[in-house]
């Protein structure tokens, strides 16, 4: 997965999920707004995962290239 295709699914996906995080937070309990902060925890750690497995991946066909060459 490159990185224009995690920017667009993180872009994606952070609409989606930003909404229900907002409706959580304004019409939410004490204890929803846990689950909130939880959920955004969760949904900003794949995205961080996501990126550094593309980012891994790109470095490694680097040095690839560079020991075939």
């Amino acid at each position: 997965m490159d990185l224009s295709k995690i920017l667009l699914y993180s872009l994606r996906s952070s609409f989606l999920v930003s909404k229900v995080l907002f409706d959580i937070l304004l019409f939410g309990t004490a204890k929803h707004k846990k689950c909130y902060i939880k959920l955004l925890n969760l949904f900003n750690n794949g995205v961080d995962e996501a990126y550094k497995t593309s980012e891994q991946k790109h470095l490694e066909e680097s040095i690839s290239f560079q020991i075939t060459t």
